[in-house]
Order: structure tokens, then sequence, then C-alpha cells
């Protein structure tokens, strides 16, 4: 099966609850595959190294030839996940959410 390795998931800390909230729906994304977050809720660490091995880790598995990256949250993060990506060698598929459809379409990155 595919999936998805979603950068981060958006969300807010609700503080009446004492828990984090997803500030959107990304069930539309898991057409695409099982979804799977990469960093957790909450600030992106300071360290680039402690982000990069972060990314390296949660990537370690993710096949080129059926799974796909839904980059939201930080954008720092997304730069960096793209900058991992292309260091790999292989084009690679990003989701990209069409508003008109509501649904996310397949987009080929090439490195």
């Amino acid at each position: 099966m595919s999936r998805v390795f979603v950068s981060q998931v958006p969300a807010r800390w609700d503080r009446q609850e004492g828990c984090w909230r997803e500030k959107f729906d990304l069930s539309p994304a898991e057409e695409h595959g099982e979804l799977i977050a990469l960093l957790p809720y909450g600030n992106v660490a300071d360290d680039a190294d402690t982000v990069k091995r972060q990314i390296a880790d949660g990537l370690s598995s993710f096949d080129a030839s059926k799974d796909s990256v839904l980059l939201l949250g930080d954008p720092v993060l997304i730069a960096c996940i793209g900058a991992f990506m292309g260091e790999q060698g292989e084009d690679f598929v990003a989701l990209k959410y069409d508003r008109r459809s509501d649904r996310y379409v397949r987009r080929r990155i090439a490195v």
C-alpha cells in the first residue's frame, strides 16, 4: 500500500482541553495512501541537525515509486524536506490540495 508522508500536521494547542487540535481535515489525502506524520505537533526544533535527523529517520522507508509527500506546516521544514528529497536523486510526488475538487492531486517533482 502506498503512504503519504505528512511533513507536519498543522495543529493548535487547546488550553481549555489541554490537548492539540488539528486545524485541517486531511482525510481527503488518504485516497493516496496511509498518512504518516514526520514531525510531531508544535514548534520545529531550532537545531538544524535535529531537524535533518528527524526528516532522514522519517523518510528512511520512503519509496518514490509509490509513496508521496504532503508538505504542510513550518516553511523552513518544508524547504528542508525538499532539499532532502533532492539529495536522494529521485523524482518524487507531492500532493497539492485542489479547492475546486476538494481533493489532493499528485504533482511529480523532478530533481
